[in-house]
């Protein structure tokens, strides 16, 4: 009764063997071969990610190349689009305002161009006469003042006015004095009309009327104070090559 069988025996001998086979350095082992597995395939993993990173880098690069080497530039005719654009239909100046004694406006639409004082600006232009012609008017624009000739212009403001009929705002000739203006070759018949203040000069060239006129921000007569600027305007006045006469009389 207190013996023990033989199969107890053999049952007990496999457990103890069994416990033994698992005991710590037997854990330590199996944990050693699992972590040297999972690095080996982190490693790889690695490896293999590197490989494909620089093959679709070697694959790409010089795909990218070509594409920004055959890349469409702007035909000419977009680009002439985009000049044409970015200048003003009715008048361009060569130069900034305050940048020289003199800026020329040259006024495609009137076909004629102008010299103005370069200290005097405008932000923008009107439309006169049923939209038939434009005007500016120009005043001291705050620029620095670095010539005497600059600071004469300053106390001046000047309008250029140009159309192609007359309905509402009249700029034909209005009597006056009959002046030359233009120099050179370019000799234009014009009337000169001084009223104190302001002085004026009226013309047709080409078919189109123009005005121009010159006022004192003093209220003092324009004329003889500011000759000199009245002068130089009138012999820069002249037509734009190549400019067609018009068929029609604007002032009848």
């Amino acid at each position: 009764m207190g013996g023990v069988r033989g199969d107890d025996r053999e049952s007990r001998g496999w457990q103890k063997r069994d416990s033994q086979a698992r005991g710590p350095n037997s854990m330590r082992g199996m944990v050693g071969r699992r972590g040297a597995l999972l690095g080996l395939v982190a490693l790889g993993t690695l490896v293999a990610i590197v490989l494909l990173t620089v093959c679709l880098t070697s694959a790409l690069i010089p795909l990218l190349t070509q594409v920004l080497a055959t890349a469409p530039s702007a035909s000419p005719s977009v680009v002439a689009t985009q000049q044409a654009t970015a200048i003003p239909a009715t008048e361009t100046a060569t130069a900034a305002s305050g940048s020289a004694d003199w800026d020329t406006f040259t006024l495609y639409d009137g076909g004629f161009r102008v010299d103005v004082p370069g200290v005097l600006g405008s932000s923008h232009g009107y439309f006169i006469n049923d939209f038939s012609g434009q005007g500016v008017d120009l005043a001291y624009n705050g620029a620095t003042l670095s010539t005497p000739l600059q600071r004469l212009e300053a106390g001046v403001k000047v309008s250029v006015l140009y159309s192609t009929k007359v309905t509402n705002i009249n700029i034909c000739p209005q009597g006056g004095t009959p002046i030359q203006a233009g120099a050179g070759n370019v000799r234009i018949s014009a009337w000169q009309r001084d009223q104190g203040d302001t002085v004026y000069v009226n013309l047709v060239l080409n078919g189109v009327a123009i005005e121009i006129h010159m006022t004192s921000r003093s209220g003092q007569p324009a004329l003889p104070q500011y000759a000199e600027i009245w002068t130089h305007m009138l012999a820069s006045i002249a037509p734009l090559p190549g400019q067609p006469v018009g068929a029609t009389h604007p002032c009848g």
